[in-house]
């Protein structure tokens, strides 16, 4: 019966923990594979990158964040597209590198770290033995929207070097987490470039083509 069913990331509870314990057992001989639930920052999708990551970069410029809260307290997470980050890169830069390959954007990590859990769970039997761990990773469209560019010639000088980014997050899942265990599950736009490299069983959501 596994595979009958995908997950798509997102799973509003706290900890890894917290989803392998209350979806492991009722939904696991469905699936194929399992995600962490997306908890944490990651849980903003887009946005998280867009705070945790190019707005701490120095070769880009903040031109606009999301507005504060009804108290004045500052907000990470826009309301919506209009109250979403913008940013530029900082004149006489006409590539944006990011460094501290494999780690930068923090997707491996969380994904190193929610395995753990995940493989001993499923040691111990609170998991079906059939189960593999997801990873959702939003690809350079997603988290490179149009719209938080005002000059839109910025955002052919940042693509690049996010890509190279994504591509290193991904090689460094794939040497630390076992081949049979994992499938990555990211989030591919229309005209996105998908990473390649040793990754087999991956389904992209948003499409049924495997790489």
């Amino acid at each position: 019966m596994s595979g009958e069913l995908l997950l798509v990331g997102s799973i509003p509870l706290d900890t890894p923990e917290d989803v392998f314990r209350t979806f492991g057992k009722p939904l696991g001989i469905y699936l194929f594979a399992m995600p962490d639930g997306e908890v944490g920052p990651r849980r903003h999708w887009i946005s998280r990158v867009h705070y945790q990551v190019l707005a701490a970069h120095p070769e880009l410029e903040v031109v606009q964040h999301p507005a504060p809260d009804e108290n004045g307290v500052e907000r990470q997470h826009p309301r919506n597209a209009a109250d979403a980050w913008w940013f530029k890169v900082r004149d006489g830069f006409d590539r944006v590198r990011f460094g501290d390959p494999g780690w930068r954007l923090g997707y491996a990590r969380d994904a190193i770290n929610s395995y753990f859990v995940f493989r001993t769970m499923k040691e111990k039997g609170m998991l079906p033995s059939h189960l593999r761990f997801q990873v959702s990773i939003p690809m350079v469209n997603s988290v490179l929207p149009p719209r938080i560019f005002p000059n839109q010639k910025d955002i052919e000088k940042v693509r690049p070097g996010y890509e190279a980014a994504t591509r290193a997050e991904i090689a460094k899942i794939v040497e630390k987490i076992p081949p049979t265990s994992s499938r990555s599950n990211g989030i591919a736009r229309p005209k996105s470039r998908t990473p390649t490299g040793p990754l087999r069983d991956i389904r992209l959501k948003g499409q049924s083509s495997a790489i």
